[in-house]
């Protein structure tokens, strides 16, 4: 599949809150002008580097933390240096799931948990070309 017919989220990475890192579960958060609709969690490809990754990747609120501003970052799977300042390209693939307000942090990290080994199992990235 020819990534370049499909619909993409690109920018440069910023520092977020470290909420994510603190979870055991960093994310690369972009800056972005219009958020795009529908707000969940998707499947995605990351285009960093000229490499693909499989991510999963947030939009929306994160109401477990209340905080009702809209974001993007997705967690990069199988990337674990510093990208800040990098510009990455994001593909949403397939909506997961809805935003959800979880009461304690340990079920909040348990549904990430359980949305990363989801994205692991549906991505394929020898089906995407760049």
């Amino acid at each position: 599949m020819d990534l370049s017919k499909l619909y993409s989220i690109r920018g440069i990475v910023v520092k977020g809150s470290g909420r994510g890192k603190k979870l055991g579960i960093p994310t690369a958060n972009l800056r972005y002008r219009k958020i795009p609709k529908p707000f969940g969690i998707y499947s995605s490809v990351v285009k960093f580097n000229n490499k693909l990754y499989k991510g999963a990747l947030h939009i929306g609120p994160i109401p477990s933390f209340s905080s009702l501003k809209p974001r993007i970052e997705v967690n990069i799977i199988g990337l674990k240096k510093n990208i800040r300042g990098k510009r990455i390209m994001i593909y949403p693939m397939k909506r997961i799931r809805g935003i959800k307000k979880y009461s304690t942090i340990e079920d909040l990290r348990k549904q990430i948990r359980k949305d990363i080994r989801k994205v692991r199992s549906e991505i394929n990235l020898e089906k995407f070309t760049s």
